[in-house]
């Protein structure tokens, strides 16, 4: 998932695609192949864009570009919803435990150091800004 989603992120995420097995980039917004350098691109990896913006079924305003709305993909959405609510309600899914960190910025050594070591392995490592 390319989370910055510009012209220079993109062709960094693409890049750290597996170079032999079948690659999909998530881009938040509306670059694809022909974004990519001519000389990096490579036939195992596909951009796709994220539908996120557009299962609210309406046109969402973004920068300069605008998302159109997308009834595929609300679609879609209404019944994930549906299958998954119940699943995460009696405990089938759930997300790992969290290690929080209160010092801020303060604990981001400890954080890299505790994710170097290993310490991260079944746990998300937090820290609280404030």
């Amino acid at each position: 998932v390319d989370c910055v989603a510009n012209q220079n992120t993109l062709q960094q995420v693409y890049k750290c695609a597996a170079d032999k097995q079948d690659a999909t980039v998530v881009e938040l917004t509306n670059l694809t192949e022909e974004n990519v350098k001519k000389e990096n691109r490579r036939q195992n990896v596909t951009i796709d864009r994220t539908r996120l913006y557009s299962i609210g079924g309406h046109e969402v305003p973004f920068g300069g570009i605008t998302f159109p709305a997308d009834p595929e993909a609300r679609r879609a959405a209404t019944e994930f919803v549906k299958f998954i609510n119940p699943k995460i309600s009696d405990g089938q899914i759930h997300h790992i435990p969290a290690r929080v960190y209160k010092n801020g910025l303060y604990d981001v050594p400890r954080i890299l150091e505790d994710i170097k070591i290993g310490k991260n392995s079944g746990e998300k490592l937090v820290a609280v800004l404030n």
